[in-house]
């Protein structure tokens, strides 16, 4: 019988015991971390995940003779000025191609018969408002280049780089002065059936000859450089001694 009692007392004491012993289940609210019961409490944390951050786009810059080259392939070293012996006539090395020296075979049909002058197309997303060449962003990088007014004289090809340095300008690679001309320009149909009709509401048409100079000299005649027709509307190459190239400098907003 004693053996019994001693059996029921330890089962009530152990029942009794505090719920906050090492080993209890139930603990109050405040143990928890919830001094409200009437509250549930939280199982997970909720998780916030952070916003993405804004893309970064990088400004070309403008001044650099191979600007759309950096724009186009990738950061380059920029060249702020001409190559030194670029002014003279022959036998200069005015590397890279398509900056400073254009092949013939780029801009000219290979038909057999009339090897008209050509020029493929526009660069794609290429737009001009307000006189601003603007490429679309590529590759994080964005150029955009503002031509300045027509110079009141016409020149030679090498005065023209000169009367543009003077300004703090530079004369427009051929890619860039046809950009220029011929974005947004439905008309005509630049590629193998360019038919030379450069249409009159155009932003670079005038009623009589009118050649623009570019930077580009032709790769095999560097007494050559490449033009932009403003009354037909396509490139060309022409002698740098000409005094009858007009210029259009081209440089930072």
């Amino acid at each position: 019988m004693k053996h019994h009692f001693a059996l029921v007392a330890f089962a009530l004491l152990f029942l009794g015991c505090d719920s906050k012993s090492p080993g209890s289940k139930k603990g109050n609210d405040s143990e928890r971390g919830n001094t409200n019961p009437s509250i549930p409490p939280q199982t997970s944390q909720e998780v916030i995940a952070p916003s993405p951050s804004l893309s970064v786009v990088t400004q070309v810059n403008s001044k650099a003779f191979n600007a759309y080259n950096i724009w186009r392939d990738g950061q380059q070293a920029e060249m702020l000025d001409y190559p030194q012996g670029w002014e003279q006539s022959s036998g200069v090395d005015t590397s890279p191609e398509d900056v400073f020296t254009v092949a013939m075979i780029k801009y000219w049909s290979n038909d057999p018969n009339y090897p008209r002058p050509i020029m493929g197309i526009p660069t794609e997303g290429a737009s001009v408002v307000d006189d601003v060449l603007d490429y679309p962003i590529r590759d994080g990088k964005q150029l955009k280049l503002k031509f300045a007014a027509i110079a009141n004289e016409s020149m030679t090809h090498y005065k023209a780089a000169q009367y543009c340095k003077d300004l703090g300008l530079r004369l427009p690679t051929v890619r860039e002065l046809f950009d220029y001309c011929a974005a947004g320009v439905k008309e005509p149909n630049y590629g193998p059936n360019f038919q030379l009709n450069y249409p009159s509401t155009a932003r670079c048409w005038t009623p009589v000859v009118t050649m623009y100079w570019s930077a580009s000299v032709v790769s095999n005649d560097r007494e050559y450089a490449w033009v932009f027709e403003a009354r037909k509307g396509y490139v060309n190459t022409w002698d740098r001694a000409s005094t009858y190239g007009r210029v259009r400098c081209v440089g930072s907003l």
